[in-house]
């Protein structure tokens, strides 16, 4: 038995073996010899159809976080707060890029970046550890913030984004097509962002309410200590301490298929994910990877099940079927952990 990285989906750069067609099962990953990758190997970055392990950057940085779109990787920001960049426009492209340390020009160091699909920057500011709040920083694309932070940003003018205090320290920051979403330590969960769909998972409305370009608590997960956060497309879920996951999907515009949540749940309400065993007991999960409009769920048990958008076979059963709207098991188990990119799913796997 050996591990390995199994892919299913959008195969436009030859992930899979040496052609380019959707991967409508889940194959294992090779090298552009052909030599199946060791599951062992680290997947830093997954976009709409690229999956990148190795990123060349100074020796020394200790990599915390790998950040982009799905055009492909921006940037990376060590455990010390730096960021390293390109020169260029971030693109996607089949060589590993070339990054660059960039002066944070007496910046404070940064804790978290996130890139939303509407091209907008997110990141959180390093703090004290005896502080009770966060700051987090908001600019309206990469290069207002690659600006801000590269070498003579502010001596040029360039401004400070938009800016936030988030009650606690930051456990994550993450963001889909339009909506910034951060987890505290403590457990909260709070988003901001475009509201006309409904995907904030909290109401804006209300005299006590946030706004919704203002960090909000989602008041729907009051009491449930949340883990871990993961987004995409127009959805974003939430893993519980007591490893339970929680959906919210937002109304998407113009399409013909939404995200299906369980029981009576309108378009931006939160569903807790109920998939029962085959004794009839709701799974316990592990991990959470999400898509442009697919959700992976990692069990307990070390199976894998996947619901939602199926058009380059990401949901990896083979089916033809467009859009999968029930759940369904993809591996019945020895699944290890699980990524997904725009229309890729990934499972590190256990297999003969």
């Amino acid at each position: 038995m050996v591990e390995k990285w199994l892919l299913a989906g959008s195969n436009a750069h030859g992930v899979v073996g040496k052609t380019d067609g959707d991967c409508r099962r889940f194959t294992a990953i090779t090298d552009t010899d052909g030599a199946v990758i060791d599951g062992t190997a680290e997947v830093l970055f997954v976009c709409w159809s690229q999956v990148v392990c190795t990123i060349d950057y100074p020796s020394g940085c200790s990599v915390r976080q790998v950040f982009g779109d799905h055009n492909g990787i921006a940037g990376v920001l060590d455990h010390d707060g730096k960021i390293y960049m390109s020169k260029e426009d971030f693109k996607t492209t089949a060589g590993p890029p070339h990054l660059n340390l960039l002066s944070l020009n007496g910046n404070q160091p940064v804790s978290h970046i996130t890139v939303a699909g509407n091209g907008r920057v997110a990141v959180a500011l390093k703090s004290d550890l005896s502080t009770d709040s966060t700051l987090v920083e908001e600019f309206e694309d990469i290069h207002h913030f690659k600006a801000r932070y590269d070498t003579g940003g502010e001596q040029q003018g360039h401004q400070r984004g938009k800016q936030y205090t988030i009650p606690g320290q930051l456990r994550d920051l993450t963001s889909n097509n339009s909506i910034f979403a951060c987890l505290t330590e403590s457990g909260e969960v709070f988003t901001w962002g475009d509201a006309r769909y409904h995907g904030l998972g909290r109401s804006i409305h209300g005299p006590t309410d946030s706004p919704k370009d203002q960090p909000g608590v989602v008041e729907s997960l009051g009491g449930i200590k949340i883990v871990k956060l993961c987004a995409d497309g127009w959805i974003f879920a939430a893993l519980s301490e007591d490893k339970a996951v929680y959906l919210f999907a937002a109304l998407t515009p113009g399409g013909e298929h939404t995200l299906r949540l369980e029981g009576d749940v309108q378009a931006g309400g939160m569903s807790l994910v109920d998939i029962p065993d085959a004794q009839g007991n709701p799974h316990d999960f592990d991990d959470i990877a999400i898509g442009s409009g697919h959700v992976l769920l990692l069990c307990t048990s070390g199976s894998v099940s996947a619901i939602g958008d199926n058009k380059a076979g990401q949901i990896g059963t083979g089916s033809l079927t467009e859009h999968i709207d029930q759940w369904t098991e993809v591996l019945s188990g020895g699944c290890l952990s699980i990524k997904a990119g725009a229309r890729i799913s990934l499972l590190r796997a256990v297999t003969s």
